[in-house]
This record gives structure tokens, sequence and C-alpha cells, in this order.
């Protein structure tokens, strides 16, 4: 005997989609029936303890039958059996719609635009509808959603987000799309999708009120000046976090040119440097410390050149000393008269100075004669004619 059989039963059937992306979103669509073993139907109690489900499996839109037979122990038939009608109806199926990456966009970009393919709904006569929210209300001031007659042929679509101005930061965004197919049966009516949208600041922090390059002379006997400008100002977009420069206003300055460097970065690490040069200018020639006066030598007995000495003058810069020369060195030989002796310095900036001495080699001996014929005489011993 066969008890407590199941009563006729419906069940849902849902759709299957494989999409095929060409220049068109296209799709298949197939049918799913999961196995009856899946559902709750019950199970008959025969009287010996053993049955057997015999059914047909069912297709959409149709009637099928599950019949129970029962078998007792010799393996025959009971002469009862019954069958329960399954009628398997429509179950609705969620909108499908592609996932959305996220976005980063750049500060500067005004109200940029994300694509993304509609949603589709696969039961036909079905509509849909489709929201956006965020959690940052403080970025994003409002979100259109915008679908032009050519965007439409390609099922595609975009959001358009408008920022507020000079804020970087990130937002959840959320795309909820709900069909009129309705939750019956188990149904599904809701597709939600989400992305991030990140703000970022790649502007770099503008430098402002750059000083010209400058300059100044150094004082007398210095080689350092101090140098003041007016302070520089800042604009970024992220809150400035850093400004430092190898040089502050008032500090003290060499001789030369000096690179002043500013460093200015944001709080995304975004940078921007502004120099200038500060040029501290020497006019101030070498001074002499040790000037040589002029002096005189003896010439030699029966020589001809005389040699001199003397301390070499010693030159000082409030710089340094680039370059030193003469034109001649103690101990040279001089001749017999003046001679102009010539030191010279120059520092980095050229400025020169020369000292100056004559050497004087002063002949003291009398010059002697040399073949003198000596004393001699002579006696006149002639006679005239008129003696003789």
């Amino acid at each position: 005997m066969i008890a407590d059989l199941p009563q006729n039963r419906e069940i849902g059937a849902s759709w299957l989609v494989s999409f095929v992306f060409q220049c068109l979103l296209s799709g298949r669509f197939t049918k799913y029936l999961p196995a009856l073993s899946s559902f709750s139907y019950g199970m008959p109690v025969t009287s010996d303890q053993l049955s057997q489900l015999v059914y047909e499996a069912p297709s959409f839109g149709t009637e099928t039958f599950l019949e129970w037979q029962a078998r007792d122990e010799s393996a025959q038939l009971f002469s009862s059996s019954r069958k329960v009608n399954i009628k398997v109806l429509e179950v609705n199926d969620p909108p499908l719609m592609s996932s959305i990456d996220d976005k980063t966009f750049d500060i500067a970009k005004t109200n940029p635009w994300v694509r993304y393919f509609d949603p589709t709904t696969i039961e036909q006569g079905q509509t849909w509808t489709i929201e956006v929210e965020h959690d940052n209300p403080n970025l994003i001031a409002s979100v259109d959603r915008h679908v032009t007659a050519n965007d439409r042929i390609f099922r595609r679509g975009r959001f358009r987000f408008d920022f507020v101005d000079g804020t970087i930061g990130t937002a959840n965004v959320t795309v909820t799309v709900r069909d009129s197919g309705g939750t019956a049966r188990g149904g599904q009516d809701t597709t939600v999708t989400s992305f991030r949208v990140t703000v970022r600041d790649i502007v770099n922090p503008a430098i402002l009120d750059v000083p010209l390059d400058a300059s100044v002379i150094a004082g007398p006997g210095l080689r350092i000046m101090p140098v003041s400008w007016t302070p520089l100002t800042l604009n970024a977009n992220s809150g400035l976090t850093n400004l430092s420069s190898n040089h502050t206003s008032g500090d003290l300055f060499p001789i030369g040119d000096t690179t002043v460097t500013y460093l200015a970065s944001d709080a995304l690490g975004n940078e921007e440097t502004a120099s200038f040069i500060v040029t501290v200018l020497d006019q101030e020639s070498p001074m002499v410390v040790n000037p040589v006066s002029s002096f005189s030598v003896s010439l030699p007995i029966g020589g001809v050149t005389s040699q001199a000495y003397w301390v070499p003058p010693l030159f000082v810069d409030n710089d340094r000393i680039k370059l030193e020369g003469s034109t001649h060195v103690p101990g040279d030989a001089f001749p017999a008269g003046d001679t102009a002796v010539h030191y010279w310095a120059e520092d980095p900036s050229g400025n020169r100075s020369i000292s100056e001495f004559v050497v004087s080699v002063v002949d003291r001996e009398l010059p002697v004669l040399s073949g003198v014929p000596s004393d001699m005489s002579q006696t006149g011993c002639g006679s005239s004619d008129g003696d003789r």
C-alpha cells in the first residue's frame, strides 16, 4: 500500500544568461530547471518500506507528473499507484548589469564621466529603474545619469560626477538596478554593484612672489654680507604640509653667486621648487701688506751685473688671492742702472693690485786707462847751412 503521497506542486524555473560582447552587447538565454531532487516534495510511505521514484523531466511551460510505484519484498508491484502534478512556473530573475571598475580622477578635471553598460532585463516586457548613491557628500555634490541616443544603441550609459570645488578624497558609489518582475516564488528583482571614486590632487603647489635675482656689494674687508627678501607666499590645493629652503631671509652670503632654492610640498606629495640667485660683489682689490722700497746695490769690481735680494711683498684680500706673479725674484742678477720690479696679485673677482719698486745697480769703480805711454824726452842737434 502507498500512503502520504505528495500533493500537486508548482516549481519555479530561472534563466541562465551568457553574454557575447562584440560590436553590440548581446545575450544568449537558456532556461534552467533544477533537478527535482533539490525540491522538498516528500516521500510516500509503503507497507514494506521499499519504494521507487519514477518521473519525467519537466519542461518550462508544461505540466509533468511524478509517479511512485511500490514493490513488495518479492519485487512484485503493488496494484495501487498515484501520479502527482508538477507545474513549472517562471521565476523573476534580477536585471543584469556589468561591474564598474574603481575610478580615479584628477582634481583639475571638471565634471568627469563614468561609462558603463546599461543593465538589461532577461524577461520580455519588463522595465527597470536605476538609483545611484554615495557616502561622501563633502566630495560629490551630485551625480547625474545621462544616456544619449547613440549611447542607447550601444547599450552604454554614463554617470557624471559634480565634485565639490577644490576637494580631494574618496567616495563609495552604489548603483542599484530594480526591474518590474517582482519577487514572487523566490524571484529577485534587484542587482547592486558598487565602485570607488577617488579624486586626487596632481597639481603642484604654487610658490608665489619669488624674488628676482639680487646683488649687493661686499663691505670693506668683508667677505660675507647679509641679504634679505620679502617672504614667499604659497597656494596648495590640498593644504601645505612643508616649505623648506637652503637659505632664509637675512642669512649671510659669501662673495660670488649663491642659489636660494625653496621646496614646497602638499599633503599628497606633490612638490614644486622655485629659486633665485643672490650675488655678493667684490669690488675691493688685494692689498699689499709689506711693500718693498726701491734700493740700490753696487756693481762688483770688474763685474757687469749684480745680484739683488729683498723680502717679497705680501698680498691679502677680503676674499682670497687667486693669481699672483712677479717680473723678478730675489737673487736675480741686475745690470748697472735702474730696473723696475713688478709684483701683482688678483682675486677671484678679477680685482688686481700691483706693487713696484726699482733696483738700482751703481757702478762705483773708477775707470782705468790702459796703454798710456811712459814719460819721454828728446834733445835737438841739428845745424843750419850757413854754418857749414
